[in-house]
């Protein structure tokens, strides 16, 4: 809307000098392209004309750049081509290193080398990349209003910026905030494009730490979350990767292609439920906290989708059982000890489900089953077998609720080990056991009972989204067919609407 009404205001207006120069600058970067490589000095040095025309749009006239998505070609054209470009390239080269294809003739020694030149190449123009971006996040809040990123620019270059530009506004607009927003989102992509070829864990997190500064400057945006889930989901964390996109998906400003995402995360998490076994291995026989995020995932994938409707008390028996071994498994207890409460995979589980439970009651559309029992497909028929479906659904993903947080109230009341497993070796407990020290001595009992508050606190941070959600949405317990409840009128209005800091 903001973007809409800049183009109406500036289509009688005359462009911007640098606009103008940006557009011839173009053109003469495509045609140079036709006759060089992507990264030949010539076209280089063109695309770093581009990109000071481009920014010199920005800021001098930032209202027409936001209206002509000046934001937007610059990025593209001097930034996420040449990335694409190169991501590619690596490939080939990488593929031929291994002998699965062949480059021009070269033997896989000679691909190898010219894989780790390119690595180099690209990691530089990242590390640049960056660094611009850096830059134009400091100006855009310098000179035109403050919207509360934090960016790492060198002191000398931020004192010789604010002493060569003057300041227009200490205060920030929407429209700043979302042309910061966007740029703290390609610098999250720099990172993230950086980790599939070094430093795979850091990057990630300096990725996940720009997206979320995107989300708390523009809150209503579902981009980042959308972002953070691509993260989240090439770092096999599935259940983190659907919380992330049903945030994506809860905002007022959905990112669209999150649904996109989500269904193709539901289906390739099929093919890896169908390799689990139909119930969760007894206790002592080992479960891991992958096991019970896939056993998750495919239930919220069976609610979101509508489809193998038969499936779900099976999969939600399966998802729940599973999780109460998890939780009685000493290794876990520790984990719930040590890692951020809002960072686990029980405050993710327990947000999931809750969407879950308000999308059945919020999407009155009929959708019919496109797959799944031959009855429930033909009852979605007619407006009965909506309803019906709609009840089956509602029921079920309120029963997941339900179970959900009484197995955590359940764990509250369940003693942790006093020794976790990682501070006891199969030796030392066995000497423990007939009395013998080893050398060993038992930890601390104040650091016993810190580790007993941390594993409750993880219990009740989860909790604290299920039981104020459930006794503040009383007319979702009328589970019966044809519930005459009346839904909210709208998102915002059931407190779905997911904003404000990243978890």
């Amino acid at each position: 809307v903001v973007v809409c009404s800049l183009a109406h205001a500036h289509n009688m207006q005359p462009q911007p000098r640098a606009w103008v120069a940006a557009i011839q600058i173009e053109k003469r970067l495509r045609a140079e392209l036709k006759k060089n490589s992507f990264w030949h000095q010539s076209v280089r040095e063109l695309r770093k004309a581009l990109h000071h025309a481009y920014e010199s749009t920005i800021f001098a006239d930032f209202q027409f750049a936001q209206a002509n998505e000046v934001e937007q070609q610059l990025w593209k054209s001097c930034f996420y081509k040449p990335i694409e470009e190169f991501r590619s390239r690596l490939r080939v080269a990488q593929q031929a290193a291994q002998g699965v294809t062949a480059l021009a003739g070269a033997t896989p020694e000679e691909a190898l080398e010219q894989s780790a030149m390119l690595t180099s190449a690209y990691t530089k123009f990242l590390a640049g990349a960056e660094e611009a971006y850096k830059r134009l996040v400091a100006r855009l809040q310098w000179e035109l209003g403050d919207v509360g990123a934090s960016v790492e620019v060198p002191s000398a270059e931020m004192r010789a910026l604010q002493q060569a530009v003057p300041r227009l506004s200490s205060t920030g607009s929407t429209a700043i905030a979302i042309a910061v927003h966007r740029c703290l989102i390609y610098l999250g992509d720099i990172c993230r494009y950086r980790s599939q070829v070094v430093r795979p864990k850091e990057e990630q997190e300096r990725a996940l730490a720009y997206y979320q500064q995107a989300a708390s400057v523009l809150p209503t945006s579902g981009n980042p979350y959308n972002q953070m889930a691509v993260v989240a989901y090439y770092g096999s964390d599935e259940l983190r990767a659907v919380y992330y996109y049903f945030r994506s998906l809860g905002v007022s400003c959905p990112f669209v292609t999150a649904r996109e995402n989500l269904l193709l995360l539901f289906e390739r998490n099929r093919a890896r439920y169908a390799k689990l076994p139909p119930r969760p291995p007894g206790p002592g026989q080992g479960i891991t906290p992958g096991d019970v995020a896939t056993r998750m995932v495919r239930l919220a994938g069976l609610m979101y989708d509508r489809i193998n409707l038969e499936q779900l008390t099976p999969t939600r028996a399966a998802a729940i059982a599973a999780l109460r071994q998890l939780l009685g498994e000493p290794s876990f207890r520790e984990q719930l000890s040590t890692a951020p409460p809002a960072n686990q995979l029980l405050l993710h589980a327990a947000i999931i489900f809750v969407f879950s439970a308000q999308l059945q009651d919020l999407d009155p559309a009929k959708r019919k089953s496109s797959g799944g029992s031959a009855a429930v497909a033909a009852a979605a028929e007619t407006p009965a077998g909506e309803s019906l479906q709609k009840s089956l659904l509602r029921q079920a993903a309120l029963t997941t609720t339900l179970e959900l947080a009484s197995t955590l109230c359940n764990a509250l009341t369940t003693a942790p080990p006093a020794f976790p497993s990682s501070h006891s070796s199969p030796s030392l407990t066995a000497a423990a056991a007939v009395g013998g020290t080893a050398g060993a001595a038992a930890p601390p009992q104040h650091s016993i009972q810190q580790q007993q508050q941390q594993q409750q606190q993880a219990l009740l941070v989860a909790l604290n989204v299920l039981l104020p959600w459930l006794a503040t949405h009383p007319h979702l317990l009328t589970l019966t067919q044809g519930s005459q409840a009346a839904p909210p009128a709208s998102p915002a209005a059931a407190g779905v609407t997911l904003t404000g800091s990243v978890a």
